[in-house]
């Protein structure tokens, strides 16, 4: 009853610093209510293929979560204690905005990384998005069969999989880096800079490309079609997540509502940039739901 208070509170509050619009989509981002999501821009983001920034995910897990732990550890709470207590935090934040299936997924899988925290033992990703897929089927085995599940998951999985082969080993960069070390001043500056961009942008896509990669058939299956500029066009709208996240969250602190004029931009920004994407030749492949056989080899 007190974490839907807080929900109801906190979605008031939204309505409160931002239009109507940019309230639906950030009552979305931040609380999971998709029943009011502006069905123009809900359905522009689908088009576009960057509609998962809406679902409660790991980017918020790893913001709300990770944030809490590291201020804590910087305040000097200890280490096992930090970890105890964003663990909670994170249980009543998933418990409010309900549960979802992406939430249960980024929730359960942080709990996992910080219960190697407490006993001393590293985190594996694979591990974990196996033991949760696990957990979440035993307990309802028709998710086997639901959008959601498979996309979440398929999503983690292509970033395990396929990212790591497409961002390589590195020893191009290193090798430079190396063969650049007796650089200093201004152009040591520059190169470093210019690398590390270099390094951001490879890194992007590389997660970009394998999130949509191994998620394909599973969007062809549900949706029929692909946005065939999706890469390039999470490549723009992914950088900017994090501080749409944190500009929400700080605006929800009473005084603090301005900093809502940085999200109304960035999500303007959005739905500018999807705009000239679908404007672009072919921006939409419809190609039909795939038959099993097509599946199977394509994986």
């Amino acid at each position: 009853e007190a974490l839907y208070r807080c929900r109801i509170l906190l979605h008031g509050r939204l309505a409160e610093v931002f239009p109507a619009k940019e309230a639906s989509v950030m009552q979305t981002l931040l609380l999971g209510e998709k029943e009011e999501l502006d069905s123009d821009v809900k359905m522009l983001y689908q088009k576009n293929g960057i509609a998962h920034i809406l679902s409660i995910s790991g980017l918020h897990i790893t913001l709300l979560g990770m944030g809490l732990y590291q201020l804590l550890k910087r305040l000097g709470v200890p280490v096992k204690a930090a970890a105890v207590i964003g663990g909670m935090a994170l249980v009543a934040y998933g418990i409010m905005v309900g549960m979802s299936v992406s939430a249960s997924r980024a929730i359960g899988m942080y709990l996992l990384r910080m219960l190697g925290v407490l006993v001393g033992r590293t985190y594996d990703m694979l591990t974990g998005v196996g033991l949760l897929a696990l957990l979440l089927v035993l307990q309802e085995p028709e998710r086997l069969s639901d959008v959601s599940f498979l996309m979440s998951f398929g999503a983690v999985l292509g970033i395990c999989v396929l990212t790591p082969t497409f961002v390589g080993k590195g020893e191009g960069s290193d090798s430079a880096y190396d063969r650049n070390r007796h650089r200093e001043g201004w152009q040591k500056a520059l190169y470093e800079g210019i690398r590390r961009v270099v390094s951001a942008v490879k890194s992007g896509f590389a997660a970009s490309a394998g999130v949509i990669l191994f998620t394909m058939p599973i969007q062809l299956w549900f949706f029929y079609e692909i946005p065939v500029y999706s890469v390039l066009l999470n490549l723009l709208v992914l950088p900017f997540m994090s501080v749409v996240m944190a500009g929400g969250i700080l605006s929800l602190i009473p005084g603090l509502g301005f900093v809502g004029t940085v999200d109304c931009l960035i999500l303007w920004w959005y739905e500018w940039i999807c705009g000239r994407f679908g404007e672009l030749p072919g921006a939409l492949w419809c190609v039909g739901r795939p038959v099993v056989w097509q599946v199977v080899c394509y994986y």
